[in-house]
């Protein structure tokens, strides 16, 4: 078996048929789905197992709801392919993306090969781009994109610490998932230059929106930390200190006014490893940072925010 697609499955009867009729279109066809049914309160587990007996090369597995990370790891155990690709129940794949991921990685030595989703322009990557960048580009959460869908993982990297991730991280347990990986393999990641996925933002599955906080992201971080080798730390700090700049931005666009989060230890330990590693950091970034003074917050921000619409 080439590819084991994994598809973590709550609360989407509305949606599961068009994603798993997706997958059952592709041009490729050594491929097994595997649908959890993460205890879907609604008829999505019903659904699955009448979408099963269509098909031979789908299996469903019932279990108590865990979250999607444990969703995901439980397909991953079921799995007998020599790659996994992960979709989320209320999106949809391409026709040809199965096809050119795995061609992809018959063409290359890699362990990861990563598509784009639908709508997402291509990128300008080095003519080589390795494994280091690539690291560095999801611990920053800058270029590659940070869902672990639209890619192939080699079955063998994957491990039960890649979905070792307590439910309270709300935000970025993805991202954690794709360092991890990272860190599991030394080849260079394959960036194809193909639409392979078709995203869709559905706040009642497996994606929901979740408003930041410190305590959120300190969390996050904590867990971020634990997903790098601790060797690797100094090495990648500038990058988990770009990633770290997402929430201040967010916070201070949100409310130019509410300066309650500039006290908290995540901003503590954001100025510290600053220091500590002689980042230089950007006017705009030392402004949100830094700058107390609420009026002249409003002010400088309100700058930013015409200097971006005129720029469009």
């Amino acid at each position: 078996m080439a590819i084991s697609v994994i598809v973590p499955c709550y609360k989407v009867e509305q949606y599961l048929e068009k994603c798993v009729y997706s997958i059952l279109a592709s041009s490729f066809v050594d491929f097994e789905i595997i649908l959890i049914d993460d205890g879907s309160p609604d008829n999505t587990g019903i659904i699955a197992d009448e979408l099963a007996k269509r098909d031979g090369r789908i299996r469903v597995i019932h279990r108590q709801n865990g979250g999607v990370i444990k969703a995901r790891e439980t397909g991953v155990d079921a799995a007998v392919g020599e790659w996994i690709t992960l979709v989320d129940s209320d999106d949809s794949i391409t026709p040809n993306a199965l096809e050119d991921l795995y061609n992809a990685s018959l063409e290359n030595d890699t362990d990861i090969v990563i598509g784009y989703p639908i709508g997402k322009k291509y990128l300008v990557l080095p003519d080589h781009y390795d494994i280091q960048q690539y690291r560095s580009d999801t611990i920053s959460g800058s270029r590659i994109h940070a869902a672990p869908w639209g890619r192939l993982i080699r079955r063998s990297i994957i491990s039960s610490f890649m979905f070792d991730i307590p439910r309270e991280v709300r935000l970025g347990e993805d991202m954690l998932f794709n360092i991890r990986c990272s860190f599991a393999t030394d080849k260079n990641p394959v960036i194809i230059n193909s639409y392979v996925y078709d995203y869709f933002k559905n706040v009642e599955g497996a994606v929901h929106t979740n408003k930041r906080n410190p305590e959120g992201e300190q969390l996050f971080h904590n867990m971020r930390l634990a997903s790098i080798p601790v060797e690797e730390h100094k090495k990648y700090m500038s990058a988990m200190i770009l990633d770290r700049f997402h929430p201040i931005r967010w916070w201070s666009f949100q409310n130019p006014f509410d300066t309650s989060w500039m006290e908290s230890e995540f901003v503590a330990h954001l100025k510290q490893d600053i220091q500590n590693s002689n980042f230089i950091v950007d006017k705009k970034s030392k402004t949100l940072l830094y700058e107390k003074n609420k009026l002249s917050r409003f002010i400088i921000i309100g700058y930013y925010r015409l200097l971006a619409y005129f720029c469009k």
